[in-house]
């Protein structure tokens, strides 16, 4: 019985029937005896002759020869075609494709894609080689293979290459295998191609992307942007399979119908030699997801110099230094030795400057790990010292060594001005030795002085020699005590009394600085309290300079100054009260040796500088507190000289002489 199926919903009827039972589709285009619902119903011929009887073989003709068939569908010949033999399911099917994509391979693929073929039109990736080997590379260069990925299923193969956390690789795009060629002109009966889809089709085979390579890679946004449109069986996007872009260090896209080249370059300036590196490249397509091996092995560049040349290993390199020590020693000193390490990437061993003589190959081995660093001490463990001039200089010297036989190297350092070294680095076979020298003419003044001299040695050893210094006084006789005394108490005393005389410029200039005669007058409240408050700014500034210069932070300046001014304002009452009340009777005792003497000018100066020569001479009889009062004294005059360039004077005061 013959019977025709129906091209929409491909159920049988009658060889009579005019219209399909089911949907009412026309059935008097499709040809009575039609058996097969695969069938095209009238052969389609490609402009290379190939015949096509059934779907699966228009597929597989448009397979074989995709260029032209991109042409054929963006030109509307098959359009016209399946018009012509009633299937208007399909030609509508070739509107949709051209319309929703305005890449012509995007449109060929979704337009097989929907064929009603015997086998589902589903592409499969495969891909050559199966392990990108690099083999061996030397440091510093680079090698690059070709990856061939091909489809071996039908439609088109799209997807992307994706490398996570590997910098020594580098992809990027080959050259083609399949390159797009001329389509020819066809001619197929029927009806003629809609205008307005003619005419966008034109323009896209002329203007699109397409239209100057059949199989080129493209932009990753066009990728990007057409991987929302690639469908499977079960129509779920493939953008919502494949991981998000923000996790892909490198990702190179993948779309052809037949094979793309990917080239695969390693670049070896940043690994350490003599190693084996593993990495995975991941080929997620619409035909599948493999991953890919990829191995390197990185390749030492040979020791350039003699009496090493050719080796490549840093411990052979090591074995050979016995027997050549003091060339190797050289090359240590001059850097090839470094140079090398870096120029294949490797840590170099050595922390710091390289040892000099012998000791840089001990220094190598050491930090190689090659020898253990062998055990130091230092003789004397600490040294003592008791200066009493500054023509003294005491010398230690000190030795450095080790139980072990091995050669010993070291570097010293001091941290005080008098304390120096003869040598900073040291270096000798199971020892060696330097000498410290103290200088008493960079100490502040007498007293007790420590510091510690730092030792570091073999393998990063650090050893400590404590270094403590007693500055003795000069034995000083009583009478040279008296002179002191006397001189800085009668400095102390006149000046202070020089400075409280500026009010009276304001009240007595004609007698400025003399003695006061009457301690009643009403002027003389105002002149005692100018005098306390100069005294009291003058002990808030020298506190605050003192506590400042030792700190060196404003917050403590600021409280030498609030305490100074406090002090200095109880002093200063206590000083103005001492004026008031003990210069009227210098004043008095005065007037009678001779009239108006004590109100001569800058008689009170000289008075008081009696006064405190005799009040400094004085305490030099009250034995060690007496003494100290005056050596303190003494030194704050030392430091004013010193600050004022005085360097005799400041020497006198720091009592450093006979």
């Amino acid at each position: 019985m013959s019977v025709r199926f129906c091209p929409r919903c491909r159920r049988a009827s009658p060889a009579e029937a005019a219209y399909c039972y089911y949907d009412g589709q026309d059935l008097r285009l499709v040809l009575p005896g039609l058996t097969d619902p695969w069938q095209l119903g009238k052969e389609f011929v490609f402009p290379s002759g190939q015949r096509c009887r059934t779907f699966d073989e228009l597929v597989e003709a448009c397979m074989r020869d995709w260029p032209t068939a991109r042409g054929l569908l963006l030109r509307g010949a098959f359009h016209q075609f399946f018009s012509s033999i009633g299937r208007a399911d399909i030609a509508q099917v070739v509107w949709q494709a051209v319309q929703q994509y305005q890449d012509g391979d995007e449109a060929l693929d979704y337009f097989l894609t929907r064929l009603p073929t015997k086998t589902p039109v589903r592409p499969k990736l495969d891909y050559l080689p199966r392990q990108l080997q690099f083999g061996r590379v030397l440091a510093g260069g680079k090698r690059t293979l070709i990856l061939r990925i091909s489809n071996k299923g039908r439609g088109l193969l799209r997807g992307r290459l994706r490398l996570e956390g590997v910098p020594w690789l580098k992809v990027s795009a080959g050259d083609s295998i399949t390159l797009r060629a001329p389509s020819e002109e066809v001619s197929v009966p029927g009806s003629d191609f809609p205008a307005d889809i003619a005419g966008s089709s034109t323009n896209r085979e002329q203007n699109g992307p397409m239209a100057t390579n059949a199989n080129s890679v493209g932009s990753a946004a066009t990728i990007a942007a057409s991987a929302q449109q690639i469908r499977s069986d079960d129509d779920i996007p493939l953008a919502q399979l494949l991981p998000a872009e923000a996790s892909v260090s490198q990702c190179h896209p993948i779309f052809t119908w037949t094979t793309q080249e990917v080239q695969i370059t390693a670049t070896t300036q940043e690994l350490p030699a003599g190693q084996l590196y593993h990495a995975s490249l991941i080929l997620e397509t619409n035909g599948g997801t493999v991953e890919v091996p990829v191995e390197l092995e990185v390749s030492p560049l040979p020791f350039p110099a003699e009496p090493f040349r050719g080796i490549t290993e840093p411990k052979y390199l090591a074995a050979q230094m016995r027997l050549h020590a003091k060339e190797a020693a050289r090359l240590l000193r001059e850097g090839v030795v470094r140079q090398w390490f870096e120029t294949n990437h490797w840590v170099w061993p050595v922390a710091g400057d390289t040892a000099p003589g012998v000791a840089a190959v001990q220094q190598f081995y050491e930090g190689l790990g090659v020898n253990k660093p062998p055990r130091l001490e230092v003789e004397p463990a600490e040294i003592h010292c008791t200066v009493q001039s500054e023509e003294e200089r005491p010398e230690f010297a000190v030795l450095f060594r080790s139980p072990d036989p091995k050669w010993v190297y070291a570097r010293i350092t001091t941290t005080e001005p008098w304390l120096t070294v003869d040598r900073e680095t040291i270096y000798g076979p199971q020892h060696a030795v330097f000498s410290l020298t103290v200088l008493p003419t960079e100490l502040p003044g007498p007293g007790r002085y420590e510091t510690v001299v730092q030792i570091q040695g073999n393998g990063g050893q650090r050893l400590q020699l404590p270094v403590r210094v007693q500055y003795e006084e000069p034995p000083l006789q009583l009478l040279a005590w008296m002179l002191i005394g006397g001189l800085v108490g009668g400095m102390t005393a006149s000046g202070l009394r020089l400075l409280v005389s500026w009010p009276d410029l304001a009240f007595r200039w004609p007698s400025v600085a003399a003695l006061l005669a009457d301690s009643g007058m009403p002027s003389q409240r105002i002149y005692g309290w100018c005098q306390a408050a100069t005294v009291a700014l003058l002990l808030a500034c020298w506190s605050a300079w003192r506590l400042w210069r030792r700190h060196r932070a404003i917050e403590e300046g600021f409280f030498g100054l609030v305490g100074g001014g406090l002090l200095g304002a109880i002093l200063g009452l206590l000083a103005t009260a001492t004026l008031r009340h003990s210069e009227p009777i210098l004043s008095f005792w005065l007037d009678r040796a001779s009239p108006k003497l004590g109100q001569f000018p800058f008689m009170g100066v000289a008075v008081w500088y009696l006064l405190g020569t005799a009040l400094g001479a004085g305490l030099a009889f009250l034995g060690e507190p007496g003494r100290r009062a005056i050596r303190w004294l003494a030194r704050e005059y030392s430091r004013l000289a010193k600050l004022l360039g005085w360097k005799k004077v400041a020497r006198f005061f720091a009592l450093r002489w006979e």
